[in-house]
C-alpha cells in the first residue's frame, strides 16, 4: 500500500479493493496549528502540505508520502501503489492482499494543539507476525537543517546529506562520545521562514523498535519495526505533525506541551538537587570540602542486602557492604539510617536511597553468596524474569536477573511493599533515586505486549514494565512529601511523574532534552578527568549549557564510581559558583531567546529565585590552557518581560563577582560582560539590586592555569626579520583537539580556502602564499562542523616559513589563551592568526636506539624519575607530568623486572592512567641526549601500550610496547635533542602505565 499527499494524507493511493470508498472533490483542505494540507484534482495529485504564520510562508511537501510495510518474516515488501485522491472522511479505509493475507488499513486525521495527528490501523486475518511500517517524506533539501535528539544536535543537510541516526531509545553506555536518541522524533527546519516541522510519536504507547534516516537530502525515512499484525487483532500507530518556529528549544516545548507529565515534575523544587556524590553511609567525604563545590544531595547506596531486598523486614541486618565491596564488617540498622539522614541535613544535604524496579538478587548479605536470592527467583519471582531471545534469563550485576515490572506479575506487589517500608521506618529520608531503567531500552522474548513481535516471536517492549514500576514509586513517594530521581534512561517513556535525573552516564547534550524543566545532575563518565584536564572542562562548560549538575570529586576520598582527582577537584571548585546561579533552574523555551557575539555557547534559564541567568562558555579559552585574557562580549535577552529588568551580576571561573551594565531596546536587553573569559554566568533581576555576595559556600579562588603545551614546546629565539626572497615554503600548523559530544567532521579552510579534515593532535597543511611575503595580514581560519554535537578546540595555530637554508621561523600564530576570534556560528568558528616579530624554531628530533626487555644498568644517569621520587628539574632536564597518578603495587619487592634491584627490594611503581600518561621533557640546551622510558606491566594485567614522542610540529616517533615486552619490564631508548612532548596510550589491558623515565647526555 501507499499513500500519497501533504502531511494530512488527503490522498489515498492503491491498487486494493476499496470498501469505504469517498467520491474524488476538487479541493479540500485542514489546519491546525498553522498547518495546512490540500487536495486538488480528480485523480489526486497534489499537492501540498504548508503552514501560514504571519506573513511567513511555508511549504513542506510538493510531491507524495509513501508507506511501505515489510513483513519481518517473509521479508514480503508492500511495494508502491499508483495514486488515488479520496476526500477527507470519518474513516478511509481499504483492504490490501499482502503477504498472503487480506490486510484492513484505516486512516483518521485530527487536529491537536500545534498540528495534527494521524492514526493508522491495520487489521488481518492470517496469523500475527511482526511488520515493519517505513515512512519516506520528502521534506528535505540542502538548505534546511535537521533536529535530531542525539548527540549531533541539529545537523546541516549540506555537509550531512544522508545519515542514519543511533536507533530511538539505544544505550549509550559503552559509547564514548555516548550515541544517544532520547525522543521519538525528527525536526526540519526552514532557515529562510524561520519555521520548523516535528514528527513525533506519544510518548504513552509501546514503541518496540524506531529507526530514523536520511538521503540524498531528500527524503527523511521513519521506520517502526516490530508491530505485531494479524489474528483478527487491531494494530494501531499514530504520528503527530507539530509547526513551530525552527529552534531546538521550540521543538522540546512543542513536546512537552502535549505530555508535561513526561518533562515536569508534580512536586515543587527543593534545596536537596545540584551537585551530588553517590555512597554507602558508613564514610562520607569532608563537609568543608562538599560546601566547596556545593554538594546538596547524596544518592546513598549499599545498606540493602542484595538488590531487590533493599529493606529487609527485621529490623538490624547484614548489608551488602558486610562482606562485598568494601567488606566493612558493620550490620545495618533503622536507626544507623535515619542517623546519618539527619547529620546529613544539619549540613545542608539531603539523601536519596537506592532502589531499582529491573534488577533482583546476586551477591549480598553476612557471607556475600547468592543462594538466598538465587532462592527467590525460582519460586516466588519466576513469572517476572525476563528472558532473551533464547528464553533464557539475563544476568545483570553479580549474579542478579533481569526482572519486569508490569503489574501482572510477582515482582510488582513486592516493590510496592519495599516502598512502604522505606516511607515508614526512615520517614526524613527526602526520596529514591531508581537505578537501571536502561532495561527499558530492551525486549523481553517472556511476556507479550500485544504489540511487540520480532518475526513470529511475540514479546514485550521493557518500557512499558519499566514505567509502571516507577510510576508506584512515585506515586507512595509523593503522596508522603518525598521525591523521586531516576538513572540509566535513554528515552523518554519511563519518566513520567518523575521529579529529577541523576544520571550514571554523562550524555550532557541528552539530559538537556530531557529535563529543560526538571533538575538534573550525572556523573563524570565518558570523559576522563584523570589526565588532560581540557576534556574535561569542555564537559564542564557542556554542562552549564544544559545545566547539568557535576557529580563531586574529591582530592582525596575516594567516592564510589568517582575516583579521587585533586586536580578535577580544582577544576570542579572553579565552576561551582556557576553552577550555584543555576539552582532551581528552568530553561526559557522561547526560540531564539538570548544571542551572545564571539566564539561563545549561551542559553537562558530562570533559577529558583525567579531570576534570569544567562550561561555564557567559550569555544576557544581555557583554563586547562593557560590563563586566557579577558574581553570585553555583548549579549542580548529577547523576553516579553525584559524591559523589567533592572540588573545584571556576573559570576565567572577566571574572576571576582562583578557589576554588567544593562539597557533596554524595546522588549531585548542587551548586557554586557566587561571581562568573560573562559565561562560566565550572568544572573538578571528586577527590582532594588542586592549586593554583590560571592559564592557562600566557600568555594577555593581561581585555580592555578597552567601554561599552553605548546608554548612550552617552543623554543626560539628572536629575529629582527626575515630575507626577502629566501622563503621556501609556508605551513601552516594547528593543534587541537575533538571535544564535543559528537565527533564529526571538522574541515579548516584557510582565507575562503578548504584545506582539510582537521585531527586530534598536530595537523600540518603547505600554504601557496607568496614566498617573499610571509603573512602581510592576519590568516582567516575557519573551523565548519556539519551538527552542533562537534567541536574541535584549537590549542594553538601557527605558521611556519621555511628557509632556503632550512631554517624554520614563525611568523605568524594565534593561542587560545589569547588569539583573537571572528565571526562565529553555532556550525563556525573563525581564528584570526595574526603576524608576529618572526621567530627562529628548532626542531627537536627523536631518533629510536633500541627496545630491551634486559634489567639494565642506568646510574649514574643525569636525570632520573620515578612516580614517589625524583626532584622535576635535574642537572637542568625538567619532568612535568601532565597525565598520570603515582601508584604503588608493592614498596619493596624482590621481582627480577624492576630496575636497581637493590638489598631488601625495590618498590614497583608507576603512573596510571585510564587511557594515556603524558609528559613534558625540557633539556637545558640544544645538545643530544638520550632518553629512556621503562613501563612495566607488574600485575601482568595484559597492558599493551603505544609511545609517542612529539615537538610542536607533530609526532616525531612512535613506538609499541606488546602484551609479553610491558609483562617482562621494557626499555624503551631514543637519541633526542629539544624539548619533548611524550604520550603513553593504552592499547590494551585496564589502563596505561609509566613506572620510569631516565636521562643521560651523550658526549
Amino acid at each position: 500500500m501507499r499513500w500519497v499527499g501533504l502531511a494530512g494524507l488527503l490522498v489515498w493511493a492503491s491498487m486494493g479493493t476499496v470498501r469505504a470508498s469517498n467520491p474524488a472533490v476538487d479541493s479540500l483542505a485542514i489546519s491546525s496549528g498553522g498547518l495546512r494540507t490540500s487536495v486538488a484534482g480528480e485523480t489526486g495529485g497534489v499537492l501540498a502540505l504548508g503552514e501560514t504564520a504571519g506573513r511567513q510562508k511555508t511549504v513542506w511537501l510538493r510531491s507524495p508520502i509513501a508507506l511501505n510495510l515489510t513483513n519481518e518474516s517473509t521479508h514480503q515488501s508492500s511495494g508502491a501503489m499508483p495514486a488515488r485522491a479520496h476526500r477527507l472522511g470519518a474513516a478511509i479505509q481499504i483492504v490490501r492482499q499482502f503477504a498472503g493475507q487480506q490486510l484492513s488499513v484505516s486512516e483518521r486525521w485530527s487536529a491537536i494543539p500545534g498540528g495534527l495527528a494521524w492514526d493508522l490501523s491495520f487489521v488481518g486475518s492470517a496469523p500475527r507476525t511482526g511488520c515493519e511500517l517505513t515512512f519516506e517524506l520528502p521534506l528535505l533539501s540542502a538548505s534546511r537543517l535537521v533536529f535530531t535528539p542525539t548527540e549531533r544536535g541539529v545537523v546541516r543537510l549540506d555537509r550531512n546529506p544522508s545519515a542514519t541516526l543511533t536507533p530511538y531509545g539505544s544505550s549509550g553506555w559503552d559509547t564514548s562520545p555516548s550515541h544517544f536518541n532520547v525522543l521519538p522524533l525528527v525536526s526540519v527546519f526552514d532557515p529562510p521562514t524561520g519555521r520548523a516541522l516535528t514528527i513525533a510519536l506519544p510518548p504513552d504507547t509501546v514503541i518496540p523498535d524506531l529507526r530514523i534516516a536520511w538521503r540524498n537530502a531528500t527524503t527523511l525515512q521513519i521506520r517502526l519495526g516490530h508491530r505485531g499484525m494479524g489474528a483478527d487483532r487491531t494494530a494501531s500507530v499514530r504520528l503527530l505533525l507539530l509547526a513551530h518556529p525552527a529552534d531546538y528549544r521550540s521543538v522540546i516545548r512543542a513536546y512537552a506541551d502535549l505530555f508535561p507529565a513526561w518533562f515536569k515534575s508534580p512536586m515543587p523544587g527543593s534545596n536537596f538537587e545540584g551537585a551530588f556524590y553517590y555512597h554507602h553511609i558508613q564514610d562520607h567525604p569532608d563537609y568543608a570540602e562538599m560546601a566547596r563545590q556545593d554538594v546538596r544531595f547524596i544518592w546513598t547506596s549499599f545498606w540493602f542486602t542484595y538488590l531487590g531486598n533493599y529493606m529487609p523486614a527485621e529490623p538490624e541486618w547484614y548489608p551488602y557492604t558486610y562482606a562485598k565491596m568494601w567488606s566493612l564488617g558493620q550490620t545495618m540498622t533503622d536507626a544507623k539510617i535515619r542517623h546519618f539522614v539527619d547529620e546529613m541535613h544539619s549540613h545542608g544535604i539531603g539523601s536519596y536511597a537506592y532502589f531499582n524496579v529491573t534488577e533482583f538478587g546476586g551477591s549480598g548479605g553476612k557471607s556475600g553468596g547468592t543462594e538466598e536470592a538465587a532462592q527467590a527467583l525460582k519460586t516466588k519471582f519466576a513469572n517476572a524474569l525476563v528472558k532473551d531471545v533464547a528464553g533464557n534469563d539475563i544476568p545483570t550485576w553479580e549474579g542478579a536477573m533481569a526482572m519486569n515490572a508490569d503489574p501482572r506479575y510477582a515482582l510488582f506487589p513486592f516493590l510496592k511493599d519495599q516502598v512502604t517500608r522505606h516511607l515508614q521506618r526512615v520517614p526524613d529520608i527526602d526520596g529514591f533515586c531508581i537505578d537501571r531503567l536502561d532495561w527499558a531500552n530492551h525486549l523481553d522474548y517472556g511476556h507479550d505486549d500485544g504489540v511487540t513481535m520480532v518475526g513470529n516471536r511475540t514479546a514485550a517492549s521493557m518500557a512499558g514494565p519499566v514505567a509502571a514500576g516507577v510510576g508506584e514509586v512515585c506515586r507512595q513517594s509523593h503522596a508522603a512529601g518525598k521525591k523521586v530521581f531516576v538513572n540509566q534512561f535513554w528515552r523518554v517513556e519511563p519518566l513520567k511523574d518523575v521529579d529529577g535525573y541523576c544520571h550514571e552516564a554523562d550524555f550532557v547534550r541528552g539530559l538537556g532534552y530531557l529535563a529543560p524543566y526538571r533538575p538534573v545532575s550525572g556523573w563524570h563518565q565518558q570523559r576522563p578527568y584523570d589526565g588532560d584536564l581540557l576534556l574535561f572542562e569542555t564537559q564542564l562548560k557542556t554542562r552549564l549549557q544544559f545545566a547539568v549538575f557535576p557529580q563531586m570529586i574529591a582530592h582525596e576520598f575516594p567516592i564510589s564510581q568517582q575516583a579521587a582527582s585533586p586536580t578535577a577537584a580544582d577544576m570542579l571548585e572553579t565552576y561551582a559558583p556557576l553552577f550555584y546561579t543555576l539552582h532551581g533552574k528552568r530553561q526559557v523555551m522561547i526560540p531564539n531567546c538570548v544571542h551572545v557575539a564571539g566564539a561563545n555557547d549561551v542559553n537562558l534559564f530562570v533559577n529558583g529565585d525567579n531570576r534570569y541567568v544567562v550561561v555564557v562558555t567559550s569555544r576557544v579559552r581555557f583554563q586547562s590552557r593557560g590563563k586566557a585574557r579577558p574581553e570585553p562580549v555583548q549579549l542580548t535577552i529577547n523576553v516579553q518581560d525584559g524591559r523589567s529588568l533592572q540588573w545584571a551580576h556576573v559570576v565567572s571561573a577566571d574572576c571576582a563577582e562583578y557589576r554588567a551594565p544593562l539597557r533596554h531596546n524595546g522588549d531585548k536587553v542587551v548586557v554586557d560582560l566587561l571581562k568573560h573569559c573562559t565561562a560566565s554566568c550572568v544572573v538578571a533581576g528586577t527590582g532594588a539590586e542586592p549586593a554583590l555576595v560571592p559564592f557562600r559556600n566557600g568555594a577555593s579562588t581561581a585555580r592555578q592555569n597552567s601554561s599552553t603545551l605548546a608554548a612550552k614546546l617552543a623554543s626560539v629565539s628572536n629575529r629582527s626579520g626575515v630575507t626577502p626572497g629566501s622563503i621556501a615554503r609556508h605551513t601552516l600548523y594547528v593543534r587541537g583537539l575533538h571535544v564535543g559530544t559528537a565527533v564529526g567532521s571538522a574541515t579548516l579552510y584557510v582565507n575562503g580556502r578548504m584545506m582539510g579534515g582537521l585531527h586530534d593532535g598536530v595537523c600540518k597543511f603547505d600554504l601557496s602564499l607568496q614566498q617573499d611575503k610571509p603573512a602581510k595580514s592576519a590568516l582567516e581560519l575557519a573551523i565548519l562542523t556539519g551538527d552542533e554535537g562537534t567541536w574541535y578546540a584549537v590549542e594553538r595555530a601557527e605558521l611556519m616559513a621555511q628557509m632556503s637554508d632550512g631554517s624554520r621561523y614563525r611568523v605568524a600564530k594565534w593561542t587560545s589563551d589569547t588569539g583573537r576570534v571572528g565571526k562565529c556560528d553555532v556550525f563556525t568558528t573563525t581564528l584570526e592568526v595574526e603576524r608576529c616579530v618572526p621567530e627562529e624554531v628548532q626542531v627537536s628530533t627523536a631518533q629510536f636506539v633500541k627496545t630491551s626487555t634486559l634489567r639494565q644498568s642506568l646510574s649514574p644517569a643525569d636525570a632520573h624519575w620515578s612516580p614517589m621520587s625524583g626532584d622535576a628539574v635535574q642537572n637542568g632536564y625538567r619532568l612535568e607530568v601532565l597525565a598520570g597518578t603515582p601508584f604503588v603495587w608493592a614498596p619493596k619487592s624482590e621481582d627480577v623486572r624492576l630496575p636497581d634491584q637493590r638489598s631488601g627490594g625495590s618498590a614497583a611503581e608507576c603512573w596510571f592512567a585510564a587511557h594515556e600518561d603524558r609528559f613534558m621533557l625540557a633539556p637545558p640546551n640544544r645538545a643530544p641526549y638520550t632518553l629512556t622510558l621503562f613501563v612495566l606491566d607488574f600485575d601482568r594485567n595484559g597492558r599493551a601500550l603505544s609511545v609517542e614522542l612529539s615537538d610542536e610540529t607533530g609526532p616525531l616517533d612512535t613506538r609499541p610496547a606488546s602484551v609479553k615486552e610491558c609483562g617482562d619490564g621494557a626499555y624503551l631508548a631514543w637519541r633526542v635533542s629539544g624539548p619533548i612532548s611524550i604520550r603513553v596510550r593504552k592499547t590494551a589491558g585496564f589502563n596505561a602505565v609509566v613506572s620510569a623515565i631516565y636521562v643521560e647526555s651523550v658526549p
